[in-house]
């Protein structure tokens, strides 16, 4: 139990750190993004995530916290996990793209559509570094996981402010995103050494498909509850209204953002750990099987 608290410590650390590092550096570009681009362009690229983060509830939340919570996982559960994971990234893309021209039309503004079609590129990549990055929360990496977030984010800000330097206007903002999803991606593939195979065994995740629904079910209520304002000042004043609500994208609500960040994984992840052992003393962490824990490359 004393090596499951220091881990635990020494995670919520890590985690901790990464989050006011990431808020720092992230608010510090946007400073320097709001004094090259317009409130519009901030607006136009806020309207677009409020959509993404939406479609991005069902690719990621429930599937990572499948992985991080079971006592026990296969290798076939955890490749099946990703190979639907993977599709479903695909299946969203395409879903952008269908949807892009509605979107547009409800706000009034032919510039969405596209942006939403390169934007949400995005769904490929956390298709396939969803379940990577929930085997190295699963398997205690913390440090290496906040690392590569780090400097996936840095990169990207930096990328980000060329952008808007050579004038690419909000597109620089749409760069951003990608370009960090991108690294975070790469990050966890570079950690990671789990790598899946080639099977697909739907009935064996039906167990692990309940436990995603409800986590999904949850977001997606408190999605509403968060962006619903959003999607409306949209609608009646446009994307600078949504500009005057919040000022650029993401520097609202920086100190919310970083206590949500350590619930989602933090906690979660130490819930997992003190819940498995048999009740009161004597309880036992549980162990990743044999064929996950060599999922990560060791610290």
């Amino acid at each position: 139990m004393d090596r499951l608290k220091t881990t635990f410590i020494r995670g919520l650390g890590w985690n901790s750190g990464s989050q006011v590092y990431k808020q720092i550096w992230t608010t510090a570009i946007i400073i320097i993004l709001s004094r090259l681009l317009s409130p519009v362009d901030f607006g136009l690229v806020g309207l677009t995530m409020v959509y993404l983060q939406f479609l991005n509830i069902f690719l990621t939340t429930g599937f990572e916290s499948s992985i991080i919570q079971r006592e026990s996982i296969s290798d076939v559960e955890i490749s099946s996990f990703f190979w639907i994971n993977s599709l479903l990234g695909f299946i969203f893309f395409f879903i952008s793209v269908l949807i892009s021209p509605i979107i547009s039309l409800f706000y009034n503004d032919s510039r969405l559509s596209l942006i939403i079609i390169v934007a949400w590129v995005i769904f490929i990549f956390n298709g396939f570094s969803v379940i990577q990055r929930g085997l190295l929360f699963r398997s205690y990496h913390f440090k290496k996981v906040s690392i590569a977030e780090s400097i996936s984010i840095s990169v990207s800000g930096i990328i980000a402010v060329i952008a808007a330097i050579k004038g690419l206007k909000y597109w620089s903002l749409v760069i951003q995103q990608i370009s960090t999803t991108l690294f975070n991606s790469i990050g966890y593939w570079v950690i990671s050494s789990w790598r899946p195979k080639f099977i697909m065994k739907l009935r064996s995740l039906k167990h692990l498909l309940s436990y995603n629904l409800h986590v999904t079910i949850f977001n997606i209520i408190s999605y509403f509850s968060e962006q619903s304002d959003i999607i409306i000042i949209g609608k009646f004043f446009g994307s600078v209204g949504k500009d005057k609500k919040n000022g650029p994208p993401f520097l609202g609500g920086i100190g919310y953002d970083i206590v949500r960040r350590f619930g989602s994984e933090c906690c979660l992840e130490a819930n997992d750990r003190t819940s498995l052992g048999t009740s009161g003393t004597g309880a036992k962490p549980r162990r990743p099987s044999s064929s996950i824990a060599a999922s990560a490359k060791s610290p």
